[in-house]
């Protein structure tokens, strides 16, 4: 709206000093004093709204992603096994985070969820990751239902993995698959409209691939992520074959 003003505000002044320029003398250099006062006195109201740049200011830069694309186990915290703090906080701000995972009755670890909020009651989420086995019918985890068919991303030091971004009013995601695994990020975009939304979901996702994709150790767990779980029908035990037995001969 202040924007439109802005624009506005330039045009007009502009027509009217050009329109009066048939004007006598005198009468043109006043009304040009006044004129003059009058457009600095709203380039300075602009300007103090923040609501207009100067005509001649530089354009502003474009947002660019502030959590990192790597991280080191040793110095970052994890809150939640496998996350990042630092990179969550950097893109949502002060968040709570709460972890959920647990051992299956193998005693494997194959599956990890993350969510982060304010802290503060009835808000919703600001953050959610997911990662672990795919299992049949579920490449992405919860978030199957948004995979395929989104623009993709490169995913460096990953053989054959695939990245996806998806961004609508909603949600902001970043899915990776790797081999028979997946890690998917997200934040509220509604609760987070400012910054590179699709880096930093993007730079988010591929910080996690060394324990999700290449058998590292998860950081703030200190094992790494199971193996898929077996095949049933590669493991059930062959079926017996009867051994014949002896006829009683006949008395």
């Amino acid at each position: 709206m202040i924007e439109n003003w802005c624009g506005k505000g330039y045009v007009l002044l502009m027509i009217s000093m050009i329109s009066e320029s048939g004007s006598p003398v005198r009468t043109r250099r006043l009304q040009f004093r006044r004129q003059r006062r009058l457009v600095a006195s709203l380039v300075l109201v602009g300007v103090l709204l923040g609501g207009c740049g100067l005509p001649w200011s530089e354009p502003a830069a474009s947002a660019t992603a502030v959590a990192a694309a790597s991280v080191d186990p040793e110095v970052e915290s994890f809150s939640c096994p496998g996350v990042p703090d630092s990179s969550v906080r950097a893109v949502a701000g002060e968040v709570v985070f709460a972890p959920s995972w647990g051992r299956e009755k193998d005693g494997a670890i194959r599956h990890l969820m993350c969510y982060g909020d304010s802290g503060r009651s009835g808000e919703s989420y600001l953050f959610k990751s997911e990662f672990g086995r795919q299992v049949p019918g579920s490449p992405a985890g919860s978030r199957t239902y948004l995979y395929g068919g989104n623009e993709r991303f490169t995913v460096d030091g990953v053989a054959d993995a695939v990245g996806e971004i998806h961004i609508d009013d909603s949600i902001g995601l970043a899915i990776i698959t790797c081999g028979d695994a997946f890690v998917n990020v997200s934040f509220d975009p509604y609760s987070i409209p400012d910054g590179d939304l699709k880096g930093n979901l993007i730079n988010i996702a591929i910080s996690m691939t060394p324990w999700v994709c290449n058998g590292e150790v998860i950081p703030g767990l200190g094992v790494p992520l199971s193996p898929a779980r077996p095949d049933a029908a590669a493991t059930a035990p062959a079926a017996e074959t009867p051994t014949p037995q002896p006829t009683p001969e006949d008395g």
